[in-house]
């Protein structure tokens, strides 16, 4: 498939070179693969042979651009489609080496670079990498095995699992170094590349067209709601309008009095809103407490209910030494339990409690 982006790439930047037009090669005489090849070899002997008679034939031109679209169309995995027994859940008709069940960063930016593959595709190929991308922290594996910050997935199944080092499918494989120590460094330049074509073929601003969530977490100046609103607005007066607000209670400091007014200034920027216990005192910085078993997130998200906001709501769990199913599934109670209370003060029986050992 690198083949015949890369041979259609170079007849597109116009490397004129000389083709024998008695070559051998039709649509119906091979494979698209065993096509390419020999039309490669000849090419290259010729190439090498005789640089004063560098033309290629429009037909020529026409029979190579051919076959990369029919290779090109072989290494598709439609939404739902099966590849090497993963399915396809990526919403979007996946590019990779035909038959292979990922993704390959590396090889699917030198495939668009040919210009055989709609932007749409790319952008959307584009997005799912960045999604994937590893995150602010570096993560250490053991034995010296790293996955770097914001590092870029090696591949990425078409199951949606990002995969930071060759050799595998598996993302949690390597934990002993089998497959390297670091990810490939070189998927960085290729994703600059990618976004780099696709800011050249179409309106840039749009290459982040999902929505980017400001996210309040512990910056003394950035966490402050209305600085996030600054931003958002000074954004928008460069058409960048895909920004806004992620609320986060554990990591709110403010008065309790003041919280509906800063609730309706936020709401026509939030995105989504994530909940915790919050003690009385809510201008100290909040633990990592189960929804329902502190004192002021109960009249908070009541402020939340009565504004008829609606949107996606998380839970924060963050307690390295309690599992997260048992985290999550306490938590989820403790909804309930403020639900329960929301609509009959009373009603929701016994009040949730933190588990004795609290990490934070």
């Amino acid at each position: 498939m690198c083949m015949a982006a890369a041979l259609v790439q170079s007849v597109f930047a116009k490397t004129a070179f000389s083709v024998n037009p008695k070559i051998q090669v039709t649509e119906r005489s091979a494979k698209p693969s065993e096509r390419i090849s020999a039309y490669v070899q000849e090419f290259a002997k010729k190439r090498f042979q005789d640089d004063d008679d560098l033309v290629l034939l429009p037909e020529e031109l026409a029979m190579v651009r051919n076959l990369a679209k029919a290779t090109l169309v072989t290494c598709e995995v439609a939404p739902g489609g099966v590849a090497q027994g993963k399915t396809n859940t990526l919403g979007f008709r996946a590019i990779t080496p035909g038959g292979y069940p990922a993704i390959w960063i590396q090889d699917f930016t030198m495939n668009y670079s040919s210009g055989l593959i709609a932007r749409e595709v790319g952008l959307q190929h584009f997005q799912l990498i960045l999604e994937k991308q590893n995150g602010a922290k570096l993560r250490d594996l053991g034995r010296q095995v790293i996955i770097p910050a914001h590092a870029i997935p090696d591949h990425i199944n078409v199951d949606g699992s990002p995969v930071f080092f060759p050799g595998t499918y598996d993302p949690l494989a390597n934990m002993n170094g089998e497959f390297g120590f670091r990810p490939p460094c070189n998927n960085q330049f290729d994703v600059i590349w990618l976004a780099h074509m696709l800011a050249q073929s179409g309106d840039a601003k749009k290459l982040l067209s999902r929505k980017v969530g400001l996210y309040n977490h512990r910056e003394p100046w950035f966490e402050e709601q209305d600085h996030q609103i600054a931003i958002i607005e000074r954004l928008r007066r460069d058409g960048l309008t895909n920004v806004g607000i992620v609320f986060n209670f554990h990591h709110w400091r403010g008065s309790l009095e003041e919280f509906p007014e800063l609730f309706k200034r936020i709401q026509p920027y939030l995105i989504a809103l994530n909940l915790n216990g919050m003690s009385a005192n809510t201008m100290q910085y909040p633990n990592v407490r189960y929804i329902g078993s502190d004192v002021s997130e109960l009249s908070m998200i009541r402020v939340v209910e009565a504004s008829r906001w609606r949107g996606p709501v998380g839970i924060i769990h963050e307690r390295p030494t309690l599992d997260a199913a048992e985290g999550i599934k306490n938590n989820l109670l403790g909804l309930e339990w403020v639900i329960k209370e929301l609509h009959k003060p009373g009603s929701g029986g016994q009040k949730p409690q933190e588990p004795e050992l609290n990490p934070k």
